[in-house]
């Protein structure tokens, strides 16, 4: 009885876990598992246990996952900055150690030596597009190489002061199917940035194929 108890229990604690998690993992395919996430040493630590079935013969065990894409994903990046004077800044990317710097621009007292924020938040979204065309590109096998993106900002002229305008040209220079196209141009409009950047704003895409 007890027995039959714990195989009971067992197929439908595999069930639910193998449904909830057969999308995002290829472990789904090889075992009924439960993925977790574990913060360790501030890294993230992806765990599955492996329970047994009556389909797959295999002891109760946790190992770390053969596929962590399946574990929650560390969201969290930081940058670090410091104020060198002079309206300047430097930012490191804490997770690469990389540098840029920033100066104000020139119609806000700085001297546009270098990229300003709101140029910043420019380069990002186009930089997110371009980004986000290949991961598309990649799935479906679509050739985008030398694909190029411009972006024109334009500030509000009246306070507070603030990005109105950042209008998008994105030219793809190799032949492309409309639906690989629209496919590319859905990608677009769902970037993060994009997504990210206040409704009042006006984003405009433009997009020249060829």
């Amino acid at each position: 009885m007890a027995a039959s108890l714990f195989w009971f229990a067992a197929f439908l604690f595999g069930h639910l876990v193998y449904t909830r998690c057969r999308a995002k993992c290829r472990c789904s395919y090889e075992a009924w598992f439960l993925c977790t996430y574990i913060p360790f040493a501030s890294s993230p630590l992806s765990l599955c246990l492996y329970v047994p079935s009556p389909y797959v013969p295999r002891p109760l065990s946790l190992r770390p996952c053969l596929y962590p894409v399946c574990a929650r994903k560390n969201t969290m990046v930081r940058i670090d900055l410091e104020y060198q004077g002079d309206l300047h800044c430097s930012a490191v990317h804490e997770p690469s150690g990389k540098q840029l710097s920033t100066d104000a621009p020139k119609d806000n007292q700085g001297r546009g030596e270098s990229f300003s924020p709101t140029d910043l938040v420019a380069t990002a979204l186009g930089s997110c597009m371009l980004t986000i065309m290949g991961i598309v590109a990649r799935t479906h096998s679509i050739d985008i190489t030398g694909t190029t993106a411009s972006v024109e900002k334009e500030m509000s002229t009246s306070a507070p002061r603030r990005i109105a305008r950042l209008a998008v040209k994105i030219h793809v220079p190799h032949a492309v199917s409309e639906e690989n196209r629209k496919r590319l141009e859905n990608g677009v409009h769902t970037c993060p940035v994009h997504k990210s950047l206040h409704p009042d704003m006006e984003i405009p895409v433009e997009f020249v194929w060829g």
